[in-house]
């Protein structure tokens, strides 16, 4: 692993080596080249012993939640084209297409239609006779399987090929720790998740956990040939999904949301109803008693509802991985909207809800020297690196700004992450 000292000129720095934070420095990297990125991190990919650590645990495919073709699911969009991309440039990346069979307990799917079927190549129903128990309705359509322990490894592997892109294992306590670190850095993206929950100066009290509890299997002896998600009103917040891993993975199965439920230990009899289930669901699978349970996996996901105040707006939503502070396609030779920004009090608060120009968009990282200095200048002029919020500015250069980007979870494996942006 690539390490660095981070005296040296920093433009980036991403706090977080999840799922998230690792594919906001691979984009940043492909959206500038020639910047210089540090990845900060309290874990990296390989450790899987730490429910905050959500990443390598999680059930991971492709799916929309959007009902229509709004500007998430372009995200979404963003996300299937770059996904094909990898599959077919990077068979080792743990990503595989392989269908996926969504079943419903309600027919209202059917009735609205999915906005996003023509772009996928198009759904089929599921045969009436091929319905599980409970089930009323559902739909067969292409999606992509995920390997998550060997994905973030690759994604880490695409950073270190480059000189321009360093990590450092280190745990920051408080936000001020680590831009008195970055003094020179043009913005500072915080994808710890659950983490801004505790991290000093950005205490978001707004993020609770989502608890989800999953079991890695052995693979079957006769392999899956799609994957499967099944929904209930009746399990109370718990549901069947069987989601087989590429590359020798096994088969995760799962699941449930508990929010606000902080306990790391797996619930066993959850863990049966998981197993009843989902053999239930795919028949492959064999009898539930007959299944080799490899672990008990349990994460605490982040998860923040959609809030609107005057001062701010903060929005939840999935599949954001991809999403792109540069333009080219989907947001080529346009506006490049930002509706999941939070601007935090802590930094500078604002009365509206900005958008963000694409030129904006690129965070002027290659600014002249001068505007350089006289930006750390001014940070060295404020007592202890923190900004005083009240000092007079006379560009947008010196200012500090805090934005969250919410999302990351059906199309990355992560359950819900936080990007938080300190932008210069």
């Amino acid at each position: 692993m690539t390490m660095a000292s981070s005296s040296s000129p920093t433009d980036f720095v991403v706090l977080g080596a999840g799922v998230a934070g690792l594919t906001t420095a691979v984009e940043l990297h492909r959206a500038f080249p020639s910047a210089t990125i540090a990845v900060v991190a309290k874990y990296m990919p390989g450790y899987t012993s730490a429910t905050e650590y959500t990443s390598p645990w999680a059930g991971a495919n492709w799916h929309s939640f959007e009902k229509e073709p709004n500007q998430f699911a372009e995200y979404d969009r963003a996300t299937y084209s770059r996904f094909i991309e990898i599959a077919a440039q990077s068979p080792e990346s743990g990503i595989e297409p392989l269908p996926l069979r969504v079943l419903y307990d309600t027919d209202e799917t059917r009735r609205k239609g999915l906005w996003y079927a023509e772009h996928i190549g198009g759904v089929k129903e599921v045969p009436e006779n091929e319905l599980p128990p409970g089930a009323v309705f559902g739909l067969d359509m292409a999606s992509f399987m995920i390997n998550t322990t060997v994905y973030l490894s690759w994604l880490q592997t695409q950073l270190l090929q480059s000189k321009k892109v360093t990590f450092l294992r280190r745990h920051y306590h408080h936000i001020d720790a680590l831009l008195n670190d970055f003094p020179d850095a043009r913005a500072v993206f915080n994808c710890t998740g659950l983490g801004a929950r505790k991290l000093g100066g950005v205490d978001d009290e707004a993020v609770y956990p989502t608890k989800g509890q999953t079991l890695l299997i052995a693979q079957p002896k006769e392999p899956l040939k799609r994957m499967y998600v099944q929904t209930s009103a009746a399990w109370d917040n718990e549901f069947a999904h069987v989601f087989p891993r590429p590359l020798g993975g096994g088969v995760i199965i799962g699941g449930v949301r508990r929010d606000n439920d902080w306990t790391a230990e797996p619930d066993l009899e959850l863990a049966e109803r998981i197993k009843q289930r989902c053999c239930a669901l795919a028949p492959e699978l064999g009898r539930p008693e007959d299944l080799q349970v490899i672990s008990h996996n349990v994460g605490l996901r982040r998860r923040i509802l959609v809030t609107h105040t005057h001062t701010h707006t903060m929005l939840h939503d999935c599949s954001l991985q991809y999403f792109n502070l540069h333009p080219h396609p989907p947001f080529s030779g346009s506006a490049m909207p930002m509706p999941m920004i939070r601007y935090h009090q802590n930094i500078r608060t604002f009365d509206r809800h900005d958008r963000v120009e694409s030129n904006s968009a690129r965070l002027d990282w290659q600014a002249s020297e001068k505007e350089r200095n006289k930006t750390t200048q001014t940070a060295k002029d404020t007592k202890d690196g923190r900004w005083n919020r009240n000092r007079s500015r006379t560009s947008r250069k010196d200012e500090r700004r805090v934005h969250d980007v919410m999302g990351t979870g059906t199309g990355t494996g992560a359950g819900a992450k936080c990007v938080r942006i300190v932008e210069l």
